[in-house]
């Protein structure tokens, strides 16, 4: 399933749920953007170079390499930009 949200630039987006996010993909990308958790910044402000953003890292288990998805717990997504609007894509980890 993909999540769709649209919003101004210069607002904030709530992605908090249960799980792990996969990627993101911007339709309609804002200037730049951050990821937070709980108000607070997790992520620098990053640049958009266009197309699908893999959340995913790997990790290490015992003798094998797994990977997880960002936590989407409290997590939100905040954007900056001229006047203007935002498309935003949404991949959840099933």
């Amino acid at each position: 399933m993909i999540l769709s949200f649209s919003g101004p630039y210069d607002s904030t987006i709530n992605l908090h749920r249960s799980g792990e996010l996969q990627g993101i993909e911007f339709i309609q990308p804002p200037i730049e953007y951050r990821f937070l958790r709980e108000g607070a910044p997790i992520s620098a402000w990053t640049l958009l170079a266009g197309g699908y953003v893999s959340l995913l890292f790997p990790v290490v288990v015992g003798l094998t390499v797994q990977t997880r998805g960002l936590d989407a717990h409290h997590l939100a997504l905040e954007t900056r930009g001229l006047c203007g609007t935002f498309i935003l894509l949404v991949w959840p980890r099933s």
